[in-house]
């Protein structure tokens, strides 16, 4: 294009060289108003002259300009908030040019005509210009290309336009604040040039003019044409070429989009073709082009987001740019070839466009009225590549529930493959086989890993899982989750993890046996007897005495005992034992010398058949209660016999965390994956519905419980989902550290000590968690 344009440019030149030559040689004219130009021969620069233009305004509370301005000089003024009301124009005689000139003016519309000096606006009616249009006149008209551009109000500078195309704004009521005009060579820009004050004139060469489809301001025969489908209008008036098709200050949503383009205008072949974001339904699977329809109609539904790109010839000389008016954000940035504008996951609806041309290589358009740094889209990082991602797990859970994200984004369900590795989460194995996958790299490296609270410390600690800022994930985006899952998987001060499920804790207890044993199965009765610990062993007493269990066995409280604790296992390289340790020792000897669990230990059989045994409760959580002490479906004696309460701590109790890794390829898409399960309200909603996850998202937990959902038969019809909630905010996940699990473990070794009469006091299982520590973690300080 830029060759095709030298050409013309050297065709144009010499027929204005000849013939202006021949004017002055006749006629003997010369103008000291002429400039000189640089033009471009076969034989190299030549300097030629070129006609100047001069102008002046009149403006709000000045009046006129005392002076004439000329060749690209500002007339008028910007930053004082202050009309133009009026114009003269007039060129540099012995061209065989004249100008002749029109405004849009605040309650008249288009004036007639005005030519060679003539005032067009008004003057004394206070009334200001909108836009304006020049156009060359005279027998050489057709030699030279005059542009212009102007200050409107909120837009600042717009793009540059020529020969007789409007400038400005028409049916927004925006002031012109100041314009610039100068004539070239035919086929020159200005943006390359200086004005007559020595300032450059650099800008854009699009979006010069700024219609309405509401008010049928805009030219419909433009480049690029397009019209909207607006609630409670229907569809609106063609625009093109930067106009606004939509609406903004009335709260319409955009339901659909029709484009068209006339590539023939610029002398080349090609088409367009869009794609829309549409509420409830995501992101088109086709794209539409060349007039068809993008959204929906009759359905209710807001585009929140679009893309658009040329095809054919024209795209490898002219961008696309486009920018959308969206609900809380306004006036967006500008977006281009097939880049995303607008929002997803965030539920706004789009409410005006506006799309251009651009030449390649070009400025873009002035981004006012938006900020200068608005950005196109909001929301979670788009995918932009298509690499696929392998996402890793122990299980099937996760894949089951990558199915929300394949629903909610089909058109990447192809680009994320899951792995299920078959082993026990928390083992050896497990971390074994994803570093060993991470370090072999190739197509499958893992890109996604899930990860089971009890290893992942382990896993966040590492350099191979990046922190969710760096792709984009931001604490607003993680706003509804429960405190304690962003301090457990914050390593560092950088948050390396995100997860779905909450598993907030409860002690379990058997209704039966709380009416029989207290007087009063209620939730909120019960807990005055287990409220601390003081209370749990009070109680405890009582079923011993009635002939029945607290507890399966001592390790029952672990979990929540060690929720009291108020320093970490191992600060700084030094372990500390911290004061709740001492109290869950003290406690599980009671336990074991008062007679009141049967020394089982969790998941061993004895524990399990403690579950319709003579036991009156258990330490769960969500999962426990939904799928291991489930047993309504068997008939049992002891089915629908169960109710929750707190308990004496707030703890939690598993859990999966979701990170991802440094080689993944595709970090866009692995982010849109993390946000849409970790983070995404209304999918977070139809998860937990559906599959009875508690979700790490507080507004679709307190939607589920406004909707009356959550009931169970399992709790003989209670619904359990407030008591979750009220102790999942309580929760404190601060104290993790990566060696939990396996000190946790070596505790579970000294109780069995205790069990086992080999330990007479309290200190002696401490120092036996003090050696088991200096053995495994040489490394670490035990004091």
């Amino acid at each position: 294009m830029r060759a095709m344009k030298c050409w013309k440019r050297l065709t144009a030149f010499l027929l204005s060289f000849v013939m202006v030559l021949g004017l002055v040689l006749t006629n003997g004219i010369t103008s000291e108003a002429a400039r000189k130009e640089t033009a471009w021969t076969e034989d190299g620069e030549i300097e030629v002259t070129v006609p100047s233009v001069m102008y002046k305004t009149h403006v709000q509370s000045f009046g006129w300009e005392k002076s004439w301005k000329k060749d690209g000089q500002s007339s008028g003024t910007f930053g004082k908030a202050k009309r133009l009301e009026a114009i003269q124009i007039q060129v540099d005689g012995g061209y065989g040019i004249g100008i002749e000139y029109r405004t849009h003016v605040q309650s008249i519309g288009w004036q007639g005509w005005k030519h060679d000096g003539q005032l067009s606006g008004t003057s004394g009616q206070s009334k200001r210009l909108e836009a304006i249009q020049i156009r060359l006149t005279g027998n050489n008209a057709d030699l030279y290309d005059v542009y212009y551009r102007v200050h409107a109000q909120t837009y600042g500078w717009m793009g540059w336009v020529k020969n007789g195309e409007p400038a400005g704004t028409a049916g927004q009521a925006k002031r012109l604040e100041a314009i610039q005009i100068i004539i070239v060579q035919k086929w020159e820009s200005p943006v390359y040039m200086y004005n007559a004050s020595g300032e450059s004139l650099k800008g854009s060469e699009s979006c010069g003019f700024v219609g309405t489809a509401k008010t049928n301001t805009s030219d419909a025969n433009g480049v690029v044409t397009y019209r909207t489908h607006v609630q409670s209008y229907g569809n609106q008036n063609w625009v093109s070429d930067g106009s606004i098709a939509g609406t903004s200050g009335e709260a319409k949503r955009l339901e659909a989009i029709y484009i068209k383009l006339n590539a023939s205008k610029l002398g080349y072949t090609g088409g367009i073709r869009y794609k829309t974001h549409v509420q409830s339904f995501g992101w088109e699977k086709e794209w539409k082009k060349d007039g068809q329809m993008s959204g929906t109609s009759g359905k209710a539904k807001r585009l929140e987001a679009i893309r658009i790109e040329l095809t054919g010839t024209i795209s490898s000389y002219y961008d696309v740019y486009y920018r959308v008016h969206a609900q809380s954000y306004g006036w967006m940035g500008w977006a281009k070839n097939g880049e995303t504008a607008g929002t997803a996951g965030l539920g706004k609806r789009l409410e005006a466009i506006q799309i251009c041309l651009v030449e390649k290589g070009s400025d873009a358009p002035n981004a006012l009225p938006a900020a200068s740094n608005a950005k196109a889209y909001q929301g979670t990082p788009e995918p932009v590549d298509n690499s696929i991602i392998y996402v890793y797990s122990w299980n099937t859970e996760l894949g089951e529930r990558l199915e929300y994200f394949k629903d909610k984004y089909p058109q990447y369900a192809d680009k994320v493959k899951f792995e299920n590795l078959g082993l026990s989460g928390t083992s050896d194995e497990y971390k074994k086989e994803i570093e060993a996958a991470y370090q072999k790299g190739g197509q499958k490296v893992p890109s996604i890993v899930a990860m089971d609270e009890d290893v992942s410390k382990y896993f966040m600690s590492s350099d191979m899982f990046v922190s969710m800022d760096s792709i984009g994930i931001t604490k607003k985006d993680y706003s509804n989750a429960f405190q304690y899952t962003i301090d457990y998987a914050t390593v560092n001060g950088k948050l390396k993890g995100l997860c779905w499920q909450a598993t907030p804790g409860c002690f379990v207890y058997r209704t039966d046996i709380a009416q029989k044993v207290l007087g009063t199965s209620d939730p909120a009765k019960v807990q005055t007897y287990v409220k601390d610990w003081d209370a749990f062993m009070q109680t405890a007493e009582k079923m011993k005495q009635a002939g029945y269990k607290m507890v399966s066995g001592p390790k029952e409280i672990q979990n929540a005992a060690l929720a009291d604790r108020k320093s970490a296992w191992v600060n700084d390289g030094t372990v500390t034992i911290d004061p709740a340790v001492d109290k869950y020792l003290e406690l599980a000897m009671q336990l074991i010398d008062n007679g009141y669990t049967n020394k089982n230990d969790p998941w061993t059989d004895g524990w399990v058949s403690d579950f319709t045994g003579d036991v009156f409760g258990y330490f769960g959580c969500p999962w426990f209660v939904y799928w291991t002490i489930n047993d309504e479906e068997s008939g049992s004696a002891t089915a629908g016999k169960r109710n929750i309460c707190a308990g004496p701590s707030a703890y939690s109790w598993g859990g999966t965390y979701l990170s991802v890794t440094d080689k993944c390829p595709n970090k866009e898409l692995a982010a849109l994956v993390l946000k849409t399960l970790c983070c995404d309200t209304d999918v977070m909603y139809k998860i937990q519905d559906e599959t009875l996850d508690f979700v790490n998202n507080k507004a679709a937990v307190q939607k589920m419980i406004a909707n009356g959902k959550g009931a169970t038969p399992i709790l003989g019809g209670a619904n359990p989902l407030q008591t979750w909630y009220n102790v999942a905010v309580k929760v404190d996940g601060s104290k993790a550290t990566q060696y939990d699990s396996v000190i946790d473990g070596y505790l579970y070794t000294v109780i069995d000590g205790c069990e086992g009469g080999h330990h007479e006091s309290k200190d002696d299982m401490k120092s036996m968690l003090k050696a088991m520590i200096k053995e495994g973690y040489p490394n670490l300080t035990v004091k």
